[in-house]
This record gives structure tokens, sequence and C-alpha cells, in this order.
């Protein structure tokens, strides 16, 4: 199966930033194959399809490095607050996650994977808490996602036990994702983990 894409501007972003105006893609089996400039593609060659974009550019997928994927169900809380201050962050924004459940995350997924796609973003970074219930939802948006088992500890031995057990099994429950790469982040340390959580993090095995 081979499909021809003809598109205004074709930006490669390879080590030479290639522009191609117009240009062409040729994927094969869901696979880019060719790209090139339009005038060099040979008239006679035939294609499966032919998607003809003559006002848009093309572009590798962008990459959101940092990211709380759950949290767009707080937009707007914090409108007139400094979330650079203790004070902003712990009378907005934890107030608001002490009453959370972890069904409620699914919808705020769902709607942050929509918006990335929407704006071109093909792969994101996340962290945040109740992992199992984020999962699902990357999965069904087919984005690739490096996630984050969010660590919360207070410094307290027990908790900590827990939370690294749930670390380890989700890490081992993505593995051999095509999509998903499972990481280990405790929070900060002056927030939710003590240090020894934090070295534990910089010395586990990878």
């Amino acid at each position: 199966m081979t499909t021809l894409i003809r598109a205004k501007t074709i930006f490669t972003l390879d080590g030479e930033d290639h522009l191609y105006q117009p240009g062409f893609i040729v994927i094969e089996n869901n696979r880019i194959t060719e790209v090139g400039q339009s005038e060099q593609l040979d008239p006679s060659r035939h294609f499966d399809s032919t998607i003809d974009l003559p006002d848009r550019l093309l572009m590798p997928g962008l990459i959101n490095a940092h990211t709380h994927s759950p949290m767009v169900l707080f937009r707007g809380m914090a409108e007139g607050h400094s979330l650079f201050t203790f004070d902003g962050w712990f009378n907005i924004v934890r107030v608001v996650e002490q009453v959370m459940e972890p069904d409620m995350l699914s919808a705020g997924v769902t709607v942050s994977c929509a918006e990335m796609i929407r704006t071109g973003t093909t792969c994101f970074a996340d962290q945040y808490f109740w992992m199992d219930h984020i999962v699902p939802q990357v999965r069904k948006s087919k984005m690739r996602a490096v996630l984050c088992y969010g660590i919360v500890e207070l410094g307290e031995k027990s908790a900590r036990d827990r939370e690294l057990h749930s670390a380890g099994s989700f890490l081992e429950s993505v593995q051999g994702d095509p999509l998903i790469t499972g990481w280990l982040g405790p929070h900060a340390f002056f927030v939710d983990n003590s240090e020894d959580a934090i070295k534990w993090k910089r010395t586990a095995p990878a």
C-alpha cells in the first residue's frame, strides 16, 4: 500500500533542515520512504492513494517534554494566584488534588491528548499520580509517551515501600509497549518526598 502526499511546504527538520516548496512524501506500508521536491517526482509513477494539501505545511510532530496531563482539569482555577510561591501552590493546586479521585483522571488525560494531537504534538513526557488510570487513555490516543509514576511518600518508610513497589509494577506493565516508555520520578523532595526517596531513584537500576 503506497500513499503520495503533496503539500505546499515540507520542513524535514533533518540534520540540514531541508525545506521543500512544494514537496512530496511517499508512504509505503505506514512508513515514510521518500521526501523530496515535487518537480523531482516522476509523474508516471502509480500510487494506491494520493492526498493533496496545497495550502499546508508538513513537518515532524512536536514533543511536549514536560506535562501533567490530568491537570487540564484545573484550568482557570489558579487565575490571580502565582504558582511560583508555596502559598499559591498549596492553597490552589493542593486543595484540588486532595479531593481528587482516580476516576477523574481519564477525562483530563483524554482532553489533554486531544489538544496535543490537534496542535501537532505526537509525543509527550508525563508525570502524575494514579498512572494506571492514565496509561489506558494514552494508549487509546495512539500517541507516543514517556510516562512517569509520580512517587509520593512524605518521608514515611511504609509509604515509601508501597510506592516503590507500585512504581515497579507500573514499569513492568508497560515493558514492550511500542509507544509507551515507563519512567521513575519521585516528586520534589521539598513537597512530597524525603531525600532518601530521591537518592533511591538516582541509584535505581535502569
